[in-house]
């Protein structure tokens, strides 16, 4: 039994990354590492979470409010099936299924003095995140921080699989407020078959798919950058309708555990650009939000800086794979390894 789940295993990865990658005896500023989440503090499933947050060295801050405080839901868990690098899930939601935008502490995130970047794991799988909830919750830490002139702010969300198949859940109307969106191709793909089916043939070439996502999603907003993993092939970044930089083909792994490789992904691409802001100056540009009603900055990433964070991302998430238990950090010498090789392969 592992602590897991998209948030937990991102958030450790994170953790780990600032830790070995970046000395102490430097300038450079760690990331302080916060997980907003719910779960069940007195079941089993809740106390294994609240021990790995405090092995690993990160505050877990519990959001959960019971609508009956005398039998609240349990702590979400599910179980994981690998054969031959595939994998399954059983999943029981337990407390996840009700949890809410508007119980996250919005004020907290807000009061971040420094620059502060706003993660959202398993898009799809938060109901209560949809149609306008994370939207609203996004619009007031977008206009409260850029009135207090509190440091950049800057978003991504990963979507995850649909267990409804709907793939929707408002994720057109939140995109202007992103500055990353991040799924695998599957995801990608089911989105345009659900949405519009046309864009994509049933034998599309990989080449024929990119130019699909880039055309599709780049209407939803220009200055979102789209990261779309491609498994064994690597992954490529795109905006506003051009490839931005590729990883083409990811180098071999010894597979032992697949799960939990998109999300020590994203760990590595986050990581990697946080230390581009801060080892490298920001360039910003204001943008006028969603309702019309007040403008936000939103970080410009030039070219090299997302080149090196899909690098780093494919080498700690290639790393993961080897060893198993998706919220397990792989050594920081066997990532520099997988990247050293990795940037080779960099377009």
């Amino acid at each position: 039994q592992y602590a897991g789940g998209s948030s937990v295993n991102t958030a450790t990865h994170l953790h780990s990354l600032a830790n070995n990658f970046i000395s102490e005896e430097t300038s450079e500023t760690k990331p302080k590492i916060m997980l907003h989440t719910v779960l069940n503090e007195h079941d089993e499933h809740g106390q294994s979470l609240l021990a790995h947050g405090k092995e690993h060295g990160f505050p877990i801050l519990n959001c959960y409010q019971p609508a009956d405080s005398n039998s609240p839901l349990s702590t979400g868990h599910c179980v994981a099936i690998v054969s031959k690098g595939e994998r399954s899930f059983m999943t029981h939601q337990g407390c996840v299924g009700t949890f809410k935008a508007e119980q996250l502490d919005l004020q907290k995130i807000i009061d971040t003095v420094n620059d502060s970047h706003i993660h959202i794991s398993g898009y799809f799988n938060l109901e209560g995140f949809h149609n306008d909830g994370l939207k609203n919750a996004l619009l007031q830490i977008r206009a409260q921080r850029s009135a207090k002139q509190s440091g950049t702010t800057t978003v991504s969300v990963v979507t995850q699989h649909d267990a409804s198949l709907e793939w929707d859940g408002g994720l057109q109307q939140i995109m202007p407020l992103l500055d990353f969106l991040i799924m695998n191709e599957l995801e990608a793909n089911s989105i345009l078959r659900r949405h519009a089916s046309g864009m994509i043939p049933e034998l599309a070439t990989l080449e024929d798919q990119i130019n699909a996502w880039m055309q599709y999603f780049s209407e939803w907003d220009p200055t979102t950058v789209v990261i779309v993993t491609l498994g064994a092939k690597g992954a490529i970044a795109f905006q506003n309708q051009e490839l931005v930089a590729t990883v083409s083909p990811a180098i071999e792994a010894n597979v032992v555990d697949p799960t939990g490789a998109g999300d020590a992904f994203t760990a590595g691409f986050l990581h990697s650009l946080w230390r581009w802001n801060k080892n490298n100056g920001r360039i910003q540009d204001s943008h006028v939000s969603p309702s019309k009603d007040f403008a936000f900055k939103k970080m410009v990433w030039p070219q090299p800086a997302i080149k090196q964070a899909l690098l780093f991302g494919c080498a700690v998430g290639t790393s993961a794979v080897t060893i198993r238990g998706a919220s397990s950090p792989a050594e920081p010498e066997t990532i520099q390894i997988y990247y050293d090789q990795q940037n080779v392969k960099i377009e």
